[in-house]
């Protein structure tokens, strides 16, 4: 089977990754991994290339934007949608500056992870 869309999750919310292996890990074109930190996303990166990435922004040890950061030193092209439930506002307006990049706030509806994924490969791929 071939797998257009590898999704990578991370977040420190077992609630969070379960929702999303319950989400996409049906989808025939989508390829779902899921990793409970920064530090197990970062080498979970290193063997595998991803399409798209759901970075939780408040995480314990390596915060998503610290994690985002260690990404983008990669040289990866990937999509990158930052998520929060907090209001732990700088590092929000942090994530907000960060061009090509999605803000995607807790609790949200299954929909919205499905526009994003279609909007912005779409996006990738033209």
């Amino acid at each position: 089977m071939k797998f257009n869309i590898n999704v990578l999750v991370i977040d420190d919310d077992e609630i969070v990754r379960d929702l999303f292996l319950r989400i996409l890990g049906k989808r025939d074109n989508v390829k779902l991994f899921v990793a409970e930190d920064g530090y197990k996303g970062l080498q979970m990166l290193k063997r595998e290339p991803f399409t798209n990435i759901f970075l939780d922004l408040g995480m314990p040890g390596m915060n998503g934007i610290e994690t985002f950061e260690k990404i983008r030193r990669l040289g990866l092209k990937v999509i990158v949608t930052f998520m929060t439930a907090s209001s732990e506002l700088s590092l929000e307006e942090k994530a907000k500056k960060i061009p090509q990049a999605c803000l995607l706030y807790k609790p949200f509806e299954i929909e919205e992870i499905y526009n994003i994924i279609n909007k912005k490969n779409s996006q990738y791929l033209n």
